[in-house]
């Protein structure tokens, strides 16, 4: 396979320079911070463990970090399927087992959320992600000063979650049942989930009193949906596997693309698949490698059998594109990182996005990367020196940027290692600890009577 060289670690002059600093966290005042999260737990699973690989490791990875933190009392609340509150303290944490609530859905038990809080006493609620039902619980429940910490933002994702294909009208074309029948899941599947996400979040975020982002395309929502306020910027800690000193040289499947979502039209899998079809004419072993499952058949798994992963496995065969593609199932962050390192180029292909991981962690390997220019994406990587963007949707813009790292080994080595550089700086673990730090230092003297308008940071 081919060797590429990300040995050059340069950087733009402008960037925030990495903390080098070694010794014990530094302690703070004596803070109790209750978060509340997205994750489901069995009782007796650690959610401050980087090493659990589980879904949302950032949150693992920044509560493990803070957990170490001398004079900071970490409390977390974590859903689960058992009936009764469960209370257990891994690394600094001390995590709140809360049963769903008894009326089905995705909602806490609400008595047992007070409960916990009660029991915790926090001095700052941190609301990882509102767009839960369990995120309006809690800000409910509390009174005092909040954090929000955004993961996604339905407010802005609203407008592509059918991945702008022209699903309305596929859903009244009876003459093609199986398109109708995907579009009228993918329109349900926004009315029953997207639509009720973004009403919570909308009541999140009128009610915090701060709010951390990771991008300028996060600042801009925080400051129309939060007005009241302040917003600071708090970069993600990633899975530990992507840290450290990788080789210099990296053998990789020539002409391989690597994605890493498309089980939602959003992800902008199919505009891929249509890049994809365009590549093929230059370069005859084109493939691309899907991290996830592939379409299922059968009743049993009826949802990806209809729905848009249905839609990618027609898109597909209409294209002719059977033997190119491969999806690698559910991988573990090991995997993923051989997945990406052996592939010629990372592809980011969403029609919008806040701030993608997954490229940050592509990015941490060195790989080139090619992304659509959408929301936060261009704040992570300087456009033509740590990754090529083109315009969001549009395949034969794709195509070309993805062609352009393929013929040139020079410039493949030049984003990959600019690239790397940047990411080492953006997602360094100790700089965004202590920048969560002082936000928590800053709402400390707050009360819950006074609920502050804070005026925003200058930029």
């Amino acid at each position: 396979m081919p060797m590429l060289d990300v040995s050059d670690r340069s950087v733009h002059e402008d960037r925030e320079p990495r903390d080098e600093g070694g010794g014990p966290p530094r302690p703070v005042t004596p803070l109790k911070v209750f978060w509340t999260t997205n994750l489901i737990a069995k009782p007796g699973e650690s959610v401050a463990d980087p090493a659990s690989g589980r879904f949302g490791g950032w949150i693992a990875n920044m509560l493990s970090a803070l957990g170490e933190v001398p004079g900071l009392s970490l409390g977390a609340a974590v859903r689960t399927a058992a009936r009764d509150l469960a209370v257990r303290k891994f690394n600094g944490v001390t995590t709140f087992y809360v049963p769903f609530a008894r009326r089905g859905g995705l909602a806490m038990e609400p008595g047992a959320l007070a409960e916990a809080l009660a029991q915790f006493a926090p001095g700052i609620l941190h609301v990882e992600g509102a767009e839960m039902p369990h995120a309006s619980q809690a800000i409910d429940a509390f009174d005092g000063p909040t954090l929000l910490s955004l993961q996604g933002v339905m407010g802005g994702y609203g407008p592509h979650a059918h991945g702008d294909l022209p699903v309305w009208p596929w859903a009244l074309g009876i003459h093609k049942p199986r398109r109708a029948a995907m579009a009228a899941a993918l329109l349900a599947a926004k009315r029953l989930r997207f639509d009720k996400r973004a009403a919570s979040e909308a009541h999140v975020m009128r009610r915090v009193t701060r709010v951390v982002g990771r991008t300028e395309w996060d600042r801009a929502y925080a400051s129309t949906m939060s007005p009241q306020a302040r917003y600071s910027h708090v970069g993600r800690i990633l899975r530990p596997q992507f840290y450290g000193e990788w080789p210099r040289v990296r053998s990789f499947k020539r002409h391989q693309i690597f994605i890493g979502n498309a089980n939602d039209p959003r992800k902008g899998a199919h505009v891929a698949l249509d890049a994809l079809a365009l590549l093929v004419r230059e370069f005859s072993d084109v493939s691309l490698v899907i991290a996830g499952e592939p379409p299922a058949t059968g009743w049993r798994a009826w949802r990806k059998g209809l729905g848009y992963p249905r839609f990618l496995a027609d898109k597909i065969a209409k294209l002719g594109l059977g033997s190119r593609v491969r999806y690698t199932g559910v991988l573990g962050a090991d995997a993923i990182c051989t997945a990406m390192r052996r592939s010629h180029v990372f592809l980011l292909p969403s029609l919008i996005e806040n701030s993608p991981n997954t490229l940050g962690e592509a990015m941490m390997l060195g790989l080139p990367c090619v992304c659509a220019y959408a929301g936060g994406s261009p704040d992570m990587a300087a456009p033509d020196r740590e990754a090529l963007f083109y315009r969001a949707e549009d395949p034969v813009a794709m195509a070309h940027q993805i062609a352009r790292v393929f013929r040139s080994e020079m410039l493949a080595c030049s984003l990959g290692s600019a690239a790397a550089c940047r990411a080492q700086l953006t997602h360094d673990p100790r700089t965004n600890r202590d920048k969560l730090l002082a936000v928590y230092e800053e709402l400390a003297p707050a009360t819950a009577t006074t609920r502050p308008s804070l005026q925003r940071d200058v930029p």
